[in-house]
């Protein structure tokens, strides 16, 4: 083997769309078999290129500066080609390369930093394990890719096998491939990670909402063919008249039901035209819809009618009722003065946890990862506590304010603001108090982990009491 200062010459096999790191395993498909020959008896460069091309000429700029030294393993022979397995053994910098259909190298061997003690390697292993069982169950046949990555116990090993499974650029491989530190090179794709379980989170809740839109829209539909239906069941499209008051108790006499049906039925369009006079008489001119059944009696006796009319959906009728009313201008300023402010604040909240999480990600330590997540965990149950009440005074108000009782408004909001600076201050220093025996439970024995999680504890818990107010308020 050469040493770090020497300098020796090898075949480059061009290599794109593949992760290249030392002491892993690689496939190298659809090679020729002159490719194969020059490459079978010795050991070769797998030189990654800049982009995805099929050349007969290469030349130094087709290269990034770093590969990997090979040896092959294994040949394959198949209809659609040849394929070699190779042992990736080492990191090289690509000196010179000789141009050609064939294009060789001169290379010096660069070793990687092994900069991680073996219980850093095991922390910064299981977390990367975690995050891809995370991300496997939103995913048939995840189970066999979280199986396969409890086996490997090589950082690089682990990298290359997951890599496989995510877009990762060009670029993104060469950079893996470029640090020379494996500490930085996994904290590099753990970042990496993260990034794709958001992409994979947010993927899976547009797919939920598409779903949700299409049942909706079948929904809709549906109801749409139900309700012409009913409109010509009921003749409100014969030309008959809307006026004729004895037109409901023909319809249930011409229907020739069970004697008792047929005066339950008939009592009930009595009862309703009694109440609907009686209303009338007060002075009410428009009245809201539950059923269909009502519109017609409600329309003959003069009232305007509004309502859903029993169905989940907007339907022919309260389309019309929405096209005639329009768009509200002072409406609409109210909905965007509340709905503005309100996403504004959820995007600062969102960038707030990505600055957060690099910070946290920024020290290098697995012990100070584990321990951060560890205490997001507990802090986050205390949350859940505060934002019940959070969620009781949004529903309260909204139903209030919609009544008209702003003295409701006032008084659920105090309530509410109570308990949850009651609820946050009680449990948020029991967190505390207990953080040690709750933080054992996410992270048994590792009592450097424990340490940072009881430290975040503190700082968060504490007075998280206030976080609750703020949600309220």
């Amino acid at each position: 083997m050469n040493t770090n200062n020497e300098t020796a010459a090898a075949v480059i096999v061009p290599v794109f769309g593949t992760l290249l790191l030392p002491n892993t395993t690689i496939q190298l498909r659809n090679l020729s078999q002159d490719d194969v020959d020059r490459i079978r008896d010795e050991s070769f460069i797998a030189g990654l290129v800049q982009a995805e091309h099929t050349k007969d000429h290469w030349s130094a700029a087709d290269f990034h500066p770093y590969g990997i030294r090979c040896e092959i393993t294994s040949i394959e022979y198949t209809k659609k080609g040849t394929s070699v397995w190779a042992k990736a053994l080492e990191r090289v910098k690509i000196e010179h390369v000789v141009e050609g259909r064939f294009p060789a190298c001169a290379y010096t061997i660069q070793p990687e930093s092994d900069d991680l003690p073996a219980r850093s390697t095991q922390d910064m292993l299981e977390y990367m394990r975690s995050i891809v069982r995370d991300m496997a169950q939103a995913f048939r046949g995840g189970e066999a890719i979280v199986a396969r990555a409890e086996e490997i116990a090589s950082i690089n090993e682990l990298i290359v096998y997951v890599a496989q499974y995510m877009p990762l650029t060009q670029s993104e491989r060469y950079d893996l491939l470029r640090t020379d530190s494996l500490k930085e090179r996994a904290l590099s794709f753990i970042d990496l990670l993260l990034r794709q379980k958001e992409v994979v989170a947010i993927n899976l809740e547009m797919n939920e909402k598409f779903t949700e839109q299409a049942n909706k829209t079948y929904r809709e539909q549906a109801l749409r063919r139900h309700i012409e239906a009913l409109q010509k069941e009921l003749a409100e499209t014969t030309g008959e008249s809307e006026d004729d008051p004895n037109d409901w108790r023909s319809r249930v006499l011409s229907a020739r039901l069970p004697h008792d049906i047929e005066q339950a039925l008939l009592d009930d369009v009595a009862k309703l035209e009694q109440e609907l006079a009686a209303v009338k008489a007060l002075g009410v001119a428009e009245a809201l819809a539950g059923t269909w059944g009502a519109v017609r009696r409600a329309q003959q006796l003069g009232f305007q009618v509004r309502g859903d009319y029993g169905l989940g959906v907007y339907n022919s009728q309260t389309m019309k009722e929405l096209k005639r009313l329009g768009l509200q201008k002072n409406v609409v300023l109210l909905i965007l003065k509340v709905g503005l402010p309100a996403g504004f604040q959820g995007v600062v909240f969102s960038l707030s946890n990505v600055v957060i999480q690099s910070s946290i990600n920024s020290f290098g330590s697995t012990a100070i990862i584990a321990g951060s997540a560890a205490s997001a965990n507990i802090d986050g149950f205390v949350y859940v506590a505060m934002n019940a009440f959070y969620q009781t005074d949004l529903t309260f108000t909204s139903q209030n304010y919609g009544a008209g009782e702003c003295r409701r408004v006032d008084r659920s909001l105090i309530l509410c603001q109570l308990y949850s600076l009651i609820f946050g201050l009680v449990l948020g220093n029991l967190a505390v108090f207990f953080g040690h025996p709750l933080a054992s439970v996410y992270a048994p024995g590792e009592e450097e982990v424990i340490a940072h999680a009881m430290l975040r504890l503190k700082y968060v818990c504490s007075l998280y009491c206030l976080c609750g107010v703020m949600d309220v308020m």
